[in-house]
């Protein structure tokens, strides 16, 4: 069974712990990471101190510290108010190279059936790369320039990039992607902060996608120190049939005294039972939880948000390119090359002469979009000499 994970929470209350303890030790190199900020390196000492390693593991903090890319706190300050993540065309072109760097990583050491689990550890860089990418090329997408149309491109981009990619990964043999967000105070009116609010660092398309999504916590109580978790969603119920009639047991309570696997898994198993009306101590939010995260989790506005996106979705999606192929073939990524076959190019020359889409070209000759591009850049160069 394939599962989405999102694990919220604030700056160093152990999402990559239990983001990297997903799989038992024994299992840790089927593990592929990409560490945004350099969050898991400590915990990738402690695993090689024990003779251990992730199967596949790249700081991509280290890797583009000299490039132009925003602080995350900028990125994030100016996705949330609906603008653009960058500020200066060189830092466009830093955030789109940081987008192409990792579909490329992905497509040349994704091993078909290496790896079980895909962690990314921060998604803050990686979703204003998609961003980035998709304004780079929103002519080619027949997007509309509009400097004020951020929400457009996060749904034409952000929105099917995910799930695309999602697709492709598991095609590839992951079963578990993992994915970790930060959070952000809440703001109302002029930017004010709200007093005790915060809200998830993404969009609730993450809310949508995730099979699981828990918003971790500190609780003094736990000698371990490890976080307790509000579960802000879970599709992981039990159905089954009794006395001829459907019975749905939820599986989880609305708060984990303790957030870790061998607990989730407890409840999972029905090792642990479930009493939403009499919850133990812990399974409950107080209230300053429940006022906490109340900027996320009003049901009805999160019910019109994610309807929302998905009708937008509806018609955008014909307009995305192949970026990943869900096929065992290597993903599909812009900055690949490969050439077109040269009856094909003719083919998709015709077609575009008698006015249809690139979009459409590349449905009806099964080739990717960016050589579909590729044609047509090359007739309207010769056009021009």
């Amino acid at each position: 069974m394939n599962e989405v994970i999102v694990i919220t929470g604030g700056r160093g209350v152990g999402k990559s712990t239990l983001a990297a303890t997903y799989l038992s030790p024994s299992e840790v190199s089927k593990v592929f990471v990409h560490d945004s900020e350099n969050s898991m390196n400590n915990i990738r000492e402690q695993l090689r101190t024990a003779g251990l390693d992730f199967g596949h593991y790249v700081n991509l903090e280290s890797r583009f510290a000299n490039a132009n890319i925003p602080g995350e706190d900028d990125l994030l300050s100016a996705m949330n108010q609906g603008n653009f993540p960058w500020v200066t065309e060189s830092q466009k072109a830093s955030l789109v190279s940081y987008y192409e760097y990792i579909l490329n990583d992905l497509a040349e050491n994704l091993t078909e059936g290496k790896y079980k689990v895909y962690i990314h550890d921060t998604l803050s860089k990686f979703e204003a790369g998609m961003v980035a990418w998709t304004e780079e090329h929103k002519r080619e997408l027949g997007l509309m320039p509009n400097p004020h149309a951020f929400g457009k491109f996060w749904v034409s981009g952000v929105y099917a990039i995910y799930q695309n990619l999602l697709e492709a990964l598991f095609a590839r043999g992951i079963e578990t992607v993992i994915l970790c967000s930060h959070l952000k105070d809440a703001t109302a009116g002029r930017g004010k902060k709200v007093v005790g609010k915060v809200v998830p660092r993404g969009k609730p398309m993450l809310y949508r996608i995730s099979s699981l999504m828990l918003w971790l916590v500190g609780d003094k109580r736990n000698a371990d120190g490890s976080p307790a978790a509000l579960v802000l969603k879970e599709r992981m119920g039990k159905l089954s049939i009794v006395d001829g009639d459907w019975e749905i047991k939820r599986m989880l309570p609305e708060r984990l005294p303790s957030a870790s696997w061998k607990n989730i898994n407890d409840y999972l198993s029905g090792k642990v039972t479930v009493d939403l009306n009499s919850p133990r101590d812990g399974e409950a939010m107080t209230a300053a939880e429940r006022e906490m995260i109340s900027e996320l989790v009003s049901k009805e506005q999160m019910r019109l948000m994610i309807l929302g996106e998905e009708r937008e979705l509806l018609e955008v999606q014909a307009q995305m390119p192949e970026l990943l192929r869900t096929s065992s073939e290597p993903l599909e990524i812009p900055s690949v090359k490969r050439e077109i076959d040269p009856e094909a190019s003719k083919t998709a020359m015709t077609l575009l002469r008698e006015g249809k889409s690139p979009v459409a070209v590349m449905k009806e000759l099964g080739i990717p979009l960016r050589l579909v591009l590729e044609v047509k850049k090359g007739m309207k160069e010769g056009s021009d000499e």
